[in-house]
């Protein structure tokens, strides 16, 4: 009979094979491919705040072209002769306005909040892991550490943004730098698992230990195994099993799935890369594919020309189209250039020489220059006003020679015939030479006489003294004969011009 005892010594072999294997890794150091993609996530989260502050930054720098592109049209529209650039230019003053609002409203109400949050979430997985990497990157003893590089050694402890020699600061960046998309980031989430998101010990290395992660007896616990079934590593990084040290890493490569209902520390800092990454400046500027107006432009047009609040109906759409013909986004390129190129008069804010209006930046000196121009056209319009009046009040005015001659030429000395011009001031005097017996009422003549000398509280000027009375040979010089009287020729001249001027104000205003 064959005694088994042989085959236990053949099985205890392969028994301490196993149980070597099965404790392989438990409690032993990180290999240098996984504490890589830690600092790699680590780097990348450690640029959002700076990212995102340069994207604010941006939209606020668009948002100050925007409404200085705003202001210059206002200026345009004041400055410019030519009335439909008048109009086109205060159309594009409404809409970049507009823009320039929707931009600082976004900024306040969704963009700045939302970048805020980003910026904290990102920050505070950055922290979480920083900190588990400063600890096990210090762990270093004579012969064993947490960290081992790529020939299996323990890493020396940080040096300034390095691990022995690879780039991982564990600190905030906040210089401000051109925004880069983190090479970390994938659209369902991070581009790696550092560690296996199955329970194992594959990615450390059995010569060298470290304590911290080992729980089940002989390490966090000293000399006894934790009380919790899981300690969890990183702010859920990855997590190691009590019962048999095992490490699992987090599904970092499809975290977003989970973030809606499931919310972690590293989903959170995943969805926050995609908030600052996802952030597009260009999307509130001016730019538009349309050949037709865009719907902003169309809300300006029919609030300036049509004078309505609401686009309902096809006027403004109409107007729009006619201002801006196809395509409407060249033809306001090139309307903004040809705004850009106006002159403003040397002299305005200290200028040596006339200079393109493009050139002139800031947005309180184009403010002021807006608040010169308007002042002027404010001025030119009151001027203009008290000489149409004037000019008018000459015009109407008639003077009591001019009145005492109707009432002789339409009364013919007839009683019957004056009477009907009573209502004119004219009364019948018999006693008076012929051609002349139906007259001006004496107090009539005083008040007509008065209001010609003072009309508006202007008075007739010598020139047009001068020129009173005299009989049409000697009617000459700045005098012109006009209606069977002597008349001053500048007053002929202004009366013909006042319909022009009149026309003037009315495009104007």
């Amino acid at each position: 009979m064959t005694k088994p005892i042989p085959h236990l010594f053949l099985m205890l072999p392969l028994t301490l094979i196993g149980t070597r294997y099965s404790e392989s890794g438990a409690g032993h150091a990180l290999d240098k491919a996984v504490w890589d993609k830690f600092c790699d996530l680590s780097e990348d989260l450690g640029k959002a705040a700076a990212g995102a502050a340069t994207k604010l930054s941006s939209i606020n720098a668009l948002r100050q072209r925007l409404a200085q592109t705003a202001l210059r049209f206002q200026i345009y529209a004041q400055q410019t002769a030519n009335f439909q650039d008048s109009e086109k230019a205060a159309t594009l003053a409404t809409y970049f306005a507009a823009l320039a609002d929707r931009a600082a409203n976004q900024v306040t109400t969704n963009i700045g909040p939302n970048l805020i949050t980003a910026s904290a979430d990102a920050a505070y997985a950055k922290g979480r892991l920083d900190e588990l990497l400063s600890l096990m990157a210090q762990t270093k003893g004579s012969s064993h550490g947490c960290l081992v590089d790529s020939s299996g050694n323990t890493q020396s402890p940080p040096s300034g943004t390095t691990i022995n020699g690879r780039q991982c600061s564990l600190n905030l960046k906040h210089n401000a730098a051109p925004y880069t998309k983190p090479d970390t980031l994938g659209a369902d989430g991070f581009t790696a698992d550092p560690l296996p998101t199955t329970e194992g010990n594959n990615a450390q290395t059995s010569s060298k230990n470290c304590a911290l992660l080992k729980i089940s007896a002989a390490g966090l616990g000293a000399t006894e195994a934790v009380a919790a079934a899981t300690i969890s590593y990183g702010g859920g990084i990855f997590t190691g099993t009590q019962s048999n040290d095992q490490l699992t890493g987090a599904k970092l490569t499809q975290i977003k799935a989970t973030h809606a209902n499931n919310p972690t520390i590293w989903s959170a800092a995943h969805a926050a890369l995609q908030t600052i990454d996802a952030l597009n400046v260009e999307s509130y500027s001016n730019d538009s594919k349309d050949d037709d107006p865009n719907s902003g432009v169309i809300r300006a047009t029919t609030l300036v020309m049509i004078n309505k609040e609401s686009t309902e109906g096809e006027e403004g759409t109409i107007k729009a189209k006619s201002m801006f013909p196809k395509p409407a986004r060249e033809d306001i390129k090139k309307f903004i250039i040809k705004m850009e190129a106006h002159k403003v008069a040397k002299g305005e804010l200290g200028l040596q020489d006339a200079t393109p209006l493009g050139q002139i930046g800031g947005v309180q000196k184009l403010t002021v220059l807006l608040v010169r121009s308007s002042l002027a056209l404010s001025k030119k319009k009151k001027d203009l006003i008290a000489e149409m009046k004037k000019k008018d009040a000459e015009e109407n005015a008639k003077t009591a020679e001019e009145k005492e001659k109707e009432c002789n030429t339409k009364g013919k000395d007839k009683q019957e015939e004056c009477e009907k011009l009573e209502s004119q001031g004219c009364v019948f005097n018999k006693d008076r030479k012929d051609g002349e017996k139906c007259t001006l009422k004496k107090d009539v003549k005083a008040e007509l006489e008065k209001a010609t000398e003072n009309q508006e509280g202007v008075k007739v000027d010598e020139k047009k003294k001068e020129c009173k009375g005299k009989q049409q040979k000697d009617c000459t010089g700045n005098c012109k004969w006009e209606n069977n009287a002597c008349k001053d020729s500048v007053f002929l001249v202004n009366k013909k011009i006042a319909p022009i001027v009149s026309a003037f104000v009315a495009l104007l205003f």
